[in-house]
């Protein structure tokens, strides 16, 4: 992630691909060919200044097989690990992530947890 400071929110898909976020991009990585699938800038940068970045995304594979992730800047969003297709599902709302056991995600919005039911199909 040349010209980041931090690698975070890092998971690996049922296709074996390492997902991540450095800073403002999401990145998709295949460890059999050692390139970048993927790697664009959604999430807008922090200052350019700052000595110290934190963990600051977070990813989590759906149960509908979409990428699910928030960022310490507030965005919660998806990406479709086919067709690479960014949504953002809300922004200045959201951080952390986790799901539990029947597919539910839930973020922390300031002392509010929040919780998205990803829609069947």
């Amino acid at each position: 992630a040349p010209g980041r400071k931090t690698v975070s929110g890092l998971m690996t898909d049922p296709d074996g691909f390492i997902w991540g976020v450095a800073e403002d991009v999401i990145f998709k990585f295949d460890p059999k060919t050692r390139e970048f699938v993927y790697n664009e800038s959604h999430l807008g940068r922090y200052k350019t200044g700052a000595s110290t970045v934190w963990a600051d995304a977070f990813l989590e594979y759906g149960t509908d097989g979409n990428i699910y992730g928030t960022n310490k800047r507030k965005h919660f969003f998806k990406i479709n690990p086919q067709s690479l297709e960014f949504t953002t599902l809300h922004n200045r709302a959201g951080a952390y992530l986790t799901q539990d056991e029947s597919g539910n995600l839930y973020l922390a919005d300031g002392p509010y947890l929040k919780r998205y039911v990803i829609p069947t199909k």
